[in-house]
């Protein structure tokens, strides 16, 4: 390995070498939670909603996914156009998911609730009918988000 100075003579609190250190951690940490699948596009929707923000955070990344994928032309031409969903429903389904899933954590594992939310609601939507919940985890756990999605969009 070879080593990588960024220390310059104009930075006397070492600000270079700290921002080069950030960056670094966080490309590591990029690629681990890429190689775990837990990054889809580039989005990480592994958020554990554990507070406002993150809430915030994953009901954004439930509305730009499900809205992304039923937008997509082969959706389209196979389920027809409809209406993005709204920033409340998808708010909705994701508190619907995390009190589910909160209640199966030895079937759910690492579940996300990003992931269980953006299936659910898919699915739903394909079959014009509301889907129980057992069946969205049992596809979330079976297939994963990204090779859901990949199908969906395709």
């Amino acid at each position: 390995m070879i080593p990588i100075s960024v220390a310059g003579e104009d930075d006397p609190l070492g600000l270079d070498e700290q921002v080069a250190l950030k960056m670094l951690l966080n490309a590591h940490s990029t690629g681990v939670m890429a190689r775990l699948g837990r990054v889809v596009g580039n989005t990480m929707v592994n958020v554990s909603p554990s507070n406002l923000k993150l809430i915030g955070r994953a009901t954004s990344l439930i509305l730009m996914h499900v809205n992304d994928a039923i937008s997509s032309p082969e959706w389209v031409r196979l389920y027809g156009r409809r209406q993005p969903i709204s920033y409340g429903e998808a708010n909705a389904v994701l508190f619907d998911a995390i009190a589910y899933l909160s209640t199966k954590r030895k079937e759910a594992g690492q579940t996300a609730e990003v992931a269980f939310s953006i299936i659910r609601i898919l699915e739903s939507l394909r079959r014009k009918s509301p889907i129980p919940p057992e069946e969205a985890l049992a596809i979330t756990l079976e297939t994963g988000l990204a090779p859901y999605l990949s199908r969906v969009k395709s």
